[in-house]
This record gives C-alpha cells, sequence and structure tokens, in this order.
C-alpha cells in the first residue's frame, strides 16, 4: 500500500499527521456509489438513467444525466485513475471528464451516430476504450488512442457458439480490461438465456487479439461437449383439421419428438458437468478483474448432478496465472463485490434492514471478518465506522457497513446503503481512504524545486515528480494527479500554509507550500 505522509517544521509535525490519519473517511448522502478508482480517488453509481461521480480529493460531486426524460440519461461504466468516466450518454458511447465534459467517440466504420454504442472498459492512462456496439452488445470493438489524438478502431473476435450447450448467444458483453490493455473479461449469455459463461479477450506480442473460455473445465470436465442443439419448438400445424382432433395429435408426436431430442441434449450437456455453475442472480454481470489481471471475481452456484435445486452459492476468484479457483467457504451465500491486486476481496452478506460486507482473502478462504472490523485494523484503530455507520432500526441499534467495493490497490473503499430509518429515506454512501497513514515513508526535502513558494497562483514543480497531492493544514486534500504534472493551480485555493507531497521516481518527498 503506498502511503502518502506529511512530515512538516517540527511545530506542526505532529499535529498535522494525526489530522491527516483522521481524515480519511468522508460521506455523501442521496447518492449511491458502487464503483471505485484503482487509486481510490474517483467513484460512481448509477440510479436508472442518471449516474454520480465523486472526486474524493476535492470534494467535488456531480449528477450526470441526459436531457430528457426519452433519450437514454447516462449511464457510467468505468472509471480510471484520471477521473475519465467510459458512459453511454443519449445511448452514445463517450468519455467523461470534470475538465472536458462528454466527449463522444467516434463510430467503427459501417456505423452512423444513431447506432447505439456504449464505452464499457477504460486502461487506467485512458489510451484503450472497450466499446460496445448495439443493445443487446453484437459487437465490441478497442479504442486505442494514439499521438495525434485520433483512435485506431478494430473489431474483437466473438463466438458464435459456445464449447459447452453450442448455441448462439443473446448478447456478449464487456466487463473489464486490466492495466496493460492486453486482457479483457465478459460475459456470454447462451440463446436460452438460462446460463452465462465468461469470457476472456488476450492480446498476443504481435498485437493480435483471441478469445478463450475461462475456466470453462471447472464446469465440465471435457471442457467441452458433443452436444447438438434442438432449436426452440417449433410445429406449423397447416393442413390439419383442428374439429377432429387431428391438429392436437400431430402438435402432441412434434412435441414428443422434439422433448426427446431436448432430453438427449441436456443428457449429453451434463454428463461432464461438474455441479458448478457461473451464477449471480441469474447471470454474471459482476464479473471483473483486480487492475492487475491477476484475478477475476464473480459468484457460483452449485447443484449436485441430478438434483433440482441449487445446494449452495459462493463468492468465487480465479486467478489466470496458476488456473486456481477460489470458493470462499466462509461465506456461502455470499457475493464477490470487488478483488483487490493482493486477492483481497469484500463479500456481501445477507440483508434485512440493511446490507452487511465482509472481508476475506484468497489466502483464508475459511475465514472473513467484518468490514467493520477490516477498518479498524487497517486504520490502526483511528476510523471505527461504528461512529458513521449505527442505525436505529426495530431491534435497536445495530452497526451496518452496507455495500463495500474495495479499490483494486487496497488504499480505499466506497460503501453505501440505503436508510430507511430515522425519517432519512435516503442513500449514503461512505468512502474511506487508508493513503495518509504515517509519516515512514515521505522524505521531507526542501531541496525540491517548486517555485514561486510563497505563491499566489500558478505553482511551478520539478520535471519527473508524480503522483502529486496537496494537503492543507488541516490534513484535507486539495489537490492530486497521477501523471507527471508541471504545474499546480492554486488561484482559488485558500490563503495558509499547505504540504506538497510528489514522488521523484525513487522515493516520496514532501515539501511546504505557502499560498499568499
Amino acid at each position: 500500500m503506498k502511503k502518502y505522509v506529511v512530515i512538516l517544521f517540527c511545530i506542526m509535525h505532529y499535529a498535522l499527521c494525526i489530522n491527516l490519519s483522521a481524515q480519511v473517511i468522508t460521506s455523501v448522502m442521496d447518492a449511491p456509489y458502487t464503483s471505485i478508482s484503482h487509486n481510490g480517488v474517483y467513484s460512481y453509481g448509477n440510479y436508472e438513467d442518471i449516474a454520480f461521480y465523486y472526486n474524493a480529493a476535492t470534494d467535488f460531486k456531480l449528477a450526470l444525466q441526459g436531457d430528457n426524460l426519452d433519450d437514454g440519461g447516462c449511464w457510467v461504466w468505468d472509471v480510471n485513475d484520471l477521473g475519465q468516466l467510459a458512459v453511454e450518454h443519449k445511448k452514445r458511447a463517450a468519455l467523461w471528464t470534470e475538465a472536458e465534459g462528454y466527449v463522444y467517440l467516434p463510430m467503427p466504420e459501417g456505423y452512423d451516430e444513431n447506432t447505439y454504442s456504449a464505452a464499457r472498459c477504460i486502461t487506467n492512462d485512458g489510451k484503450v476504450i472497450v466499446v460496445s456496439i448495439g443493445s443487446p452488445t453484437k459487437e465490441i470493438y478497442i479504442y486505442t488512442l494514439e499521438e495525434d489524438g485520433t483512435y485506431t478502431i478494430e473489431q474483437l473476435p466473438i463466438p458464435y457458439e459456445d464449447p459447452m450447450f453450442h448455441q448462439g448467444f443473446q448478447f456478449v458483453a464487456p466487463c473489464d480490461i486490466a492495466e496493460k490493455g492486453d486482457l479483457i473479461i465478459g460475459r456470454y449469455r447462451i440463446d436460452t438465456g438460462f446460463e452465462e459463461l465468461p469470457l476472456v479477450w488476450k492480446k498476443d506480442a504481435e498485437g493480435e487479439w483471441s478469445y478463450e473460455w475461462m475456466n470453462i473445465d471447472f464446469i465440465i470436465s471435457t471442457g467441452k461437449t458433443d452436444a447438438v442443439y434442438p432449436g426452440e419448438f417449433e410445429f406449423d400445424g397447416a393442413g390439419y383439421d383442428v374439429e377432429s382432433g387431428e391438429w392436437q395429435a400431430e402438435y402432441d408426436k412434434a412435441w414428443a419428438e422434439y422433448y426427446e431430442k431436448l432430453i438427449d441434449y441436456y443428457t449429453i450437456v451434463y454428463a461432464d458437468a461438474s455441479g458448478y455453475f457461473y451464477s449471480g442472480s441469474g447471470d454474471i454481470s459482476a464479473i471483473s478483474l483486480s487492475n492487475n489481471g491477476r484475478f477475476a471475481k464473480m459468484n457460483i452456484s452449485y447443484q449436485p448432478n441430478g438434483s433440482e435445486y441449487v445446494e449452495a452459492n459462493y463468492p468465487v476468484v480465479y486467478e489466470f496465472a496458476t488456473d486456481s479457483m477460489y470458493i470462499f467457504t466462509c461465506r456461502p451465500g455470499a457475493a464477490c463485490l470487488s478483488v483487490t491486486d493482493e486477492g483481497e476481496v469484500s463479500l456481501r452478506g445477507a440483508a434485512d434492514y440493511f446490507s452487511w460486507t465482509y472481508v476475506s482473502s484468497i489466502h483464508s478462504l475459511d475465514k472473513s471478518v467484518t468490514l467493520a472490523e477490516w477498518t479498524l485494523d487497517k486504520s490502526s484503530g483511528r476510523i471505527n465506522l461504528g461512529d458513521y455507520m449505527t442505525y436505529n432500526t426495530p431491534d435497536g441499534p445495530r452497526i451496518a457497513e452496507g455495500t463495500a467495493s474495495l479499490a483494486t490497490s487496497g488504499n480505499a473503499f466506497v460503501t453505501w446503503q440505503y436508510n430507511g430509518f430515522e425519517d432519512k429515506m435516503r442513500y449514503e454512501s461512505y468512502f474511506v481512504r487508508f493513503d495518509v497513514e504515517s509519516a515512514d515513508d515521505v522524505v521531507f526535502d526542501n531541496s525540491m524545486e517548486v517555485y514561486p513558494n510563497p505563491t499566489s497562483g500558478v505553482l511551478y514543480l520539478s520535471d519527473g515528480l508524480s503522483e502529486v497531492r496537496l494537503y492543507d493544514v488541516a490534513g484535507r486534500e486539495v489537490y492530486s494527479a497521477s501523471d507527471v504534472v508541471n504545474t499546480i493551480d492554486l488561484t482559488q485555493v485558500a490563503k495558509g500554509v499547505y504540504v506538497l507531497i510528489a514522488f521523484d521516481g525513487e522515493k516520496y518527498i514532501s515539501t511546504k507550500i505557502v499560498k499568499n
């Protein structure tokens, strides 16, 4: 975990470090924030056709929507560490940023601006975007940003038959892309709509994309079947006398023949099945990747062969390099909400008045702790969710942590829920950041080239500084940037003393800034 810490001159050191440590939890009411960027700075959520955006570094929030009730509104699909949102806005693929607002993406050759499209995934550097065409999705394209600001657009290959059910698809949907832009995970819903299979696209050293079925042998030992899908039942019925009963007899005969084929089909399909199948609430829409592309998280169900009922549901994490499936037996029936780059997960447990979140790891599949316990430990006792998320329910006061997503860096999380008590009747979201934890990793360096200092406006920085953070004396972050920056505009910042933290390529350094 990266730590952005401040060391001031000695008279302020102790007070400032305490304040920084205390300023790691904020709240936003009246909106559900369900997802968070890898670096823990940016969050978004969707409600019907309105999207919500929040910048935890500046405490800036905004509702994103369309112009009228019938234009499709706005739906956010992804966010990166630059604060770029991959969206569909008024049924068109676009990027949104605080600086530029909506920037619509060009359509692939053969499509016009009236074709339904959506920007579904974006890399942290914003250079690779995955765009779906059609609703439901029929084609998928990769947009690569070139140095001149244009995009190279190439189509992803899509299978038109799966190896288990041998059916075409209702839709194929891209769900997430890894940091390097060479790994994409998605959903393949079979034609009947009863099953979904995870699909992976990989780019090779030559830049060519190909797909493979992710861990297909987990659900069927042979990796494929010889089943022949008989299609949907059809009966013409033309030429038969309805009144004499001839029509009904021929119908029954046709149905019996079809049903026999269907039984044979499913017998072959499930002959070598493990009993596990990918699911959540009937689909795998919650599937996603860790930012480093090491893990994929989803949910599975287990139904023994011959049984009419699902025996159990489990949250799971798949590791690509080792071809390992981690099943979290600690919380049967829970859903996997997020996975970090190191294999830590948040799990949503059963809900009554509220939702509860638990944290576990691939290293302790049979153990979990509550989000409140985990947060208390990770913050060294400084953040007690009970101080913020205790509710007066009909059963008395209860701590409810909500539905939490961990930043894949592991340095932050966002959690949300609906408060129907205390006359609130509102969504409540909480943001917790752990990246200003102690003073151990930062070197106080007066030689950092920052000028003019004091400043009344623009502050110029040394070349090569990145991961820049600016804090006031209360420990509040007033500016952040992940990429290399050369200037900071402090025109709108109040007069006072600030602390600048930046990475010089080898270590984190800090210096005092005065705004006059």
